[in-house]
């Protein structure tokens, strides 16, 4: 793993080997922007509007290459369509993490839902939150451990 600008990419992934074996550098440029400017906890972005303009500058290519990269990125499962919306797009959470990997993964797994997975085992359900001080152990403490112990060992 290695993070780079608030992006945790997985490089001992298949995914990452796809990335780097199987696609064109300009789609690589691509990914690279893309990462900068996907939604934080989610990995989500549209590739279109000022997003899309933001992509050509960043990138040095023309609107027509971005959907070109775009399509080649997704044909490799690098990125993945919502869905949803047109040219709305998910960076597979295997390859990189923007924010809180279980917020990203929440989000998977609700996208999945939504297009139709109900057998999708990606929801995230947090555990219990344990709040109050962390207080030092008193001497009733110890005297408590001392007979669980003894208990185990079976000593009086």
């Amino acid at each position: 793993m290695k993070k780079v600008r608030n992006v945790m990419i997985n490089t001992e992934s298949d995914i990452y080997k796809v990335l780097e074996n199987e696609t064109s550098g300009s789609a690589k440029k691509l990914i690279l922007a893309m990462f900068k400017l996907m939604t934080k906890d989610m990995n989500h972005i549209i590739v279109g509007g000022e997003t899309l303009e933001t992509l050509c500058e960043e990138t040095g290519l023309s609107e027509a290459q971005i959907r070109n990269k775009t399509s080649e990125l997704s044909r490799l499962h690098i990125i993945e369509p919502t869905r949803l919306i047109r040219a709305e797009y998910i960076i597979n959470p295997v390859l990189a993490i923007k924010g809180s990997s279980n917020a990203v993964w929440k989000f998977y797994g609700e996208l999945e839902r939504q297009r139709g997975n109900t057998d999708a085992s990606l929801v995230y359900e947090e555990g219990v939150v344990l709040s109050g001080k962390n207080l030092k152990l008193t001497d009733d403490d110890y005297i408590q451990v001392g007979k669980s112990v003894k208990k185990r060992k079976g000593a009086k």
